[in-house]
Formats: structure tokens, sequence, C-alpha cells
């Protein structure tokens, strides 16, 4: 994890994510990952993924980013979280992240044991969600 992923107070981070007043340098990779699990951590799973798909839309828009959001990228991420979390019975971030290293350093394959790299990048994909073509989650 890199030292600006945690220099905001999940609270904070959260705050200024929902206000749209998050610098974008904590809003990488990591950030991403933050937001779905501080959704999880609060939210029964559909409201924590309604909460952080149409959040990370608004707050990469309102960036000027109108292209770079991945409905079916986001909500397949969180799904992952929220299994993983309930399977290792996770309750600690800085835990999750060691336990998942997979998803921290390379959350695109993952995806693709589920689904294959065209439909997950397709126009439709990045728009509305689209179930896997390969494995469900």
């Amino acid at each position: 994890m890199t030292p600006v992923t945690i220099e905001l107070s999940d609270t904070k981070f959260r705050q200024q994510f929902e206000s749209c007043t998050l610098d974008p340098a904590y809003f990488n990779h990591l950030g991403h990952l933050r937001i779905a699990w501080l959704y999880l951590s609060e939210f029964p799973l559909e409201k924590a993924v309604d909460l952080a798909c149409s959040g990370i839309k608004f707050y990469a828009e309102s960036l000027g980013a109108t292209d770079k959001f991945n409905y079916t990228i986001t909500d397949a991420i969180i799904r992952i979280i929220h299994r993983r979390i309930k399977l290792q019975e996770i309750k600690e971030w800085s835990l999750f992240l060691s336990n998942n290293e997979d998803l921290v350093l390379n959350a695109l394959e993952v995806l693709l044991n589920h689904y294959s790299k065209a439909l997950l990048f397709s126009n439709r994909a990045r728009q509305s969600l689209v179930q896997p073509d390969i494995k469900t989650i």
C-alpha cells in the first residue's frame, strides 16, 4: 500500500470522495478498493454496490473522466470483495489487503476468471451490469 492511501482517515476519505473533493492521488486502484470496503463495512451488499457504483461514476465525471467508469468491473470487484470478506471473516482493511494481494496487484486477472476480455471491456459492460460469461461470482 502506498503512503498516499493511508494519510486520510476512513471518515475523511469517504466524506471527500462523496463530496468530490478527494484529491485524485488518493483514488488510485487502492482507493477504489477502499471505498468498496468502507461501503461493505456499513451496508448490505446491494446497497454497497449501488453506493460505490454511483459514487465512483459521479466522482470520475467530476474530474472530467466521463469514459473511465465501467459498471460491470466495479460491480464484480465489489461482489468479489464481499465474498472474500465473508469467507475469510476479515474485519480490518489492512488484513484484507495482505490476504488478497491478487485483488491489489492484479484485479484484472481475477476478473478474467469470470469474464472474457471482450465482454468485460464492451460498451454494454461499461454502461450496465453484464453477467459473467465464464464463471459466476
